[in-house]
């Protein structure tokens, strides 16, 4: 199984259309902001976007009680990215799966967000 992408006229044309309509803004109970789908890639077994969010999360740090957090938290506090990034991108899965659906991908589960960025 070769792990190449598939350079169709679809997947160039969804890839172009993402830089005018790839922006979603998001306002649940865990994030406020936008979510930027910059790029989108697809193989023979699975399609795959990558996200920018800008934004603000509302979690508890350590001891403290649940608040809205900026990205400057990374540099204040020790945060593992990996658990970061994979709230990120549970939190921001069904939005992203509803933008996606527009243009006929089906992004299913949470690790089909590959690259996420929060600045």
């Amino acid at each position: 199984m070769a792990r190449y992408t598939i350079q169709t006229e679809e997947s160039k044309g969804i890839k172009k259309s993402l830089e005018k309509w790839g922006e979603i803004p998001i306002h649940t109970e865990y994030l406020d902001g936008v979510i930027k789908i910059k790029n989108y890639r697809k193989y023979t077994w699975a399609e795959e976007v990558d996200v920018v969010f800008e934004g603000k999360i509302y979690v508890r740090i350590m001891r403290e009680s649940k608040r809205w957090h900026s990205s400057s938290i990374l540099k204040t506090h020790s945060i593992s990215t990996v658990k970061l990034n994979r709230f990120l991108r549970k939190c921001s899965l069904t939005d992203i799966q509803r933008r996606m659906n527009y243009f006929g991908v089906n992004i299913g589960q949470y690790y089909n967000i590959k690259k996420i960025k929060w600045s």
